[in-house]
């Protein structure tokens, strides 16, 4: 009530307790962050007024990664309410190491086709290293130097990514 586009929680479901699965759940589609921070949200759970849908004219073709961020920004920009609802809640399974590195490419590749077609880069997905030490924050040891190996691997691949764009086009 009251607002026009919604983003309920994302419970991961991690099958494995390894540090890969446990950085997805950590770093990615955390949506309460996404809306306080960036005025976006993952579609992994969001919900849209058909309304926003008409004024906007729905997702980007152009982009392989990063419509439903792009979305949400122009529809901010033009004015509609977001909100996070913690109680909208869906599931959603970790990846693993390799998940994560093709994420992470896919994203680079979105956010140079973003650049590129739209002129405005949207943002990064991953967390800015400032916010690094807060997020690993209570992890043992361990898992705080799998995390900065793993964080390290996927920020790579997602300029990876972006170089591939940039040098032979669109994938």
């Amino acid at each position: 009530e009251g607002y026009d586009l919604v983003a309920g929680r994302v419970s991961f479901n991690r099958s494995l307790d390894r540090c890969d699965h446990r950085f997805d759940e950590k770093f990615f589609l955390q949506q309460s962050r996404l809306v306080v921070e960036r005025g976006s949200a993952a579609t992994a759970n969001l919900f849209v007024r058909g309304s926003v849908f008409e004024s906007i004219g729905g997702f980007s073709s152009e982009l392989c990664s990063g419509g439903d961020f792009a979305f949400c920004r122009m529809a901010v920009a033009k004015g509609f309410l977001i909100s996070y609802a913690p109680e909208a809640s869906v599931g959603h399974p970790t990846r693993g190491f390799i998940g994560l590195l093709k994420k992470s490419f896919r994203i680079g590749v979105g956010k140079m086709q973003s650049f590129r077609y739209t002129a405005d880069s949207y943002d990064q997905v991953m967390p800015p290293k400032r916010l690094f030490s807060k997020l690993i924050r209570g992890e043992s040891f361990k898992h705080k130097v799998c995390f900065t190996g793993i964080y390290g691997a996927v920020c790579l691949s997602g300029i990876w990514g972006i170089c591939t764009t940039f040098l032979f086009g669109r994938r």
